[in-house]
């Protein structure tokens, strides 16, 4: 699937799934707590990295970034999961994708189930900026190859019965475990 029909999708599914009879604009302003896991491991090749990141800025630039719309999180993994956005740090696109853009990957494992479990934290701790009665929405980039830390199908199913909705699962590179993709998305 080429990126333009994937961002398209996500974008349809994230609009879809927030309110249903409301215009692309009202969708794109609607409050919401999205939080992007963005997998920097070693399994993840450098030219998979920077496109999974122009992915979630192409993402960011689709919605109003703003003190009462759509609020963004970013937590990077690889052996160790780490917050690198807070959902209340950035107010604008152009703040988060300037730092979006210095993002590195440093190889290293794989701990998606640990990402996971770091998402359902700052999607429902208030330090991390997270708000009451808003969307909350995962969107996990990784090739689905986890080899280290806390079980996926746990941390996912723990995720969901948090209340985040949906979690989206996108296969970054060419060596794609899409078991595992399946197993952290929403139905």
């Amino acid at each position: 699937m080429d990126v333009f029909r994937l961002q398209l999708t996500v974008l349809l599914l994230l609009g879809g799934h927030m309110v249903s009879g409301v215009t692309v604009q009202e969708c794109r302003r609607r409050p919401a707590d999205l939080v992007f896991l963005l997998d920097g491991s070693g399994s993840i090749e450098p030219q998979d990295f920077t496109k999974a990141k122009s992915f979630v800025s192409d993402i960011i630039r689709k919605f109003e970034i703003s003190s009462r719309a759509v609020h963004v999180g970013l937590i990077r993994f690889d052996s160790e999961a780490v917050v690198l956005i807070r959902l209340n740090e950035f107010r604008s696109a152009a703040q988060l994708l300037q730092k979006i853009s210095q993002m590195k990957n440093f190889g290293g494992k794989t701990n998606t189930g640990s990402a996971l479990q770091l998402a359902g934290t700052v999607l429902t701790d208030h330090r991390f900026g997270a708000r009451d009665n808003v969307e909350k929405i995962v969107i996990v980039l990784t090739d689905g190859r986890s080899n280290k830390g806390v079980d996926v199908g746990v941390a996912a199913m723990s995720l969901k019965s948090k209340g985040v909705a949906p979690v989206i699962a996108v296969g970054v590179g060419g060596k794609i475990n899409r078991a595992e993709l399946q197993l952290i998305a929403s139905s």
